[in-house]
């Protein structure tokens, strides 16, 4: 038994004892006051707090960060894998869908700031670029023949249809995205999803 009390010199059950370290949990054998066969799960709540190690191993953690990231976008880069990341419309690209829903088009202009910072930062620093290979819209509600989806610049001005599993829209050769969605019964109660697939060069 013991006292949780701060004020105490002597140590709490593993107090000062590190978090890394072999514990053990035993029940006395000789007398058992109940069925240890009834035992179906044991549950340990642990309260920790870190402390500063110093620099030398802020910086050995940094740096083993760093290599495993630095293998995994490596092994990304040479399989072609390709990333995705999705987004709202209604929560992100607000004023599209109010255009959509007042003019029967809109504009959603996508940029390096929809993809996750991470890629953006060790994309800048190592001399890569982030090449978008395709983008899909989708959405629970079937738009077919209703919502269409084309490009302002950098490819075709042929506008494609928007079906119910989502559509790809061919990459443009640089610069930023642009999409004009044009919708002739379109009132923005149910929400379409923006997923771009993307992978580095």
């Amino acid at each position: 038994m013991f006292e949780f009390n701060f004020r105490d010199e002597r140590y709490l059950p593993f107090e000062g004892a590190g978090a890394v370290g072999k514990w053990s949990i035993e029940l006395p054998n000789a007398i058992r006051k109940f069925d240890y066969e009834s035992i179906s799960d044991v549950i340990l709540h642990v309260k920790y707090t870190a402390r500063d190690a110093g620099g030398t191993l802020k910086a050995a953690a940094e740096e083993n960060i760093e290599d495993n990231f630095n293998q995994l976008m490596e092994v990304l880069g040479d399989t072609n894998s390709k990333l995705l990341v999705a987004h709202s419309l209604k929560s992100e690209f607000a004023d599209a869908i109010y255009e959509l829903i007042n003019s029967t088009e809109g504009t959603l202009e996508i940029s390096e700031k929809h993809f996750p910072y991470i890629f953006r930062n060790w994309a800048s620093k190592y001399g890569k670029a982030i090449t978008i290979s395709s983008i899909k819209l989708m959405s629970d509600t079937d738009y077919s023949n209703k919502l269409f989806v084309g490009a302002t610049t950098g490819w075709t001005t042929e506008s494609l249809p928007f079906y119910y599993n989502g559509i790809s829209v061919p990459t443009p050769s640089d610069g930023v995205w642009s999409v004009d969605l044009n919708s002739a019964n379109f009132d923005g109660n149910n929400d379409v999803y923006l997923v771009i697939e993307f992978s580095f060069v």
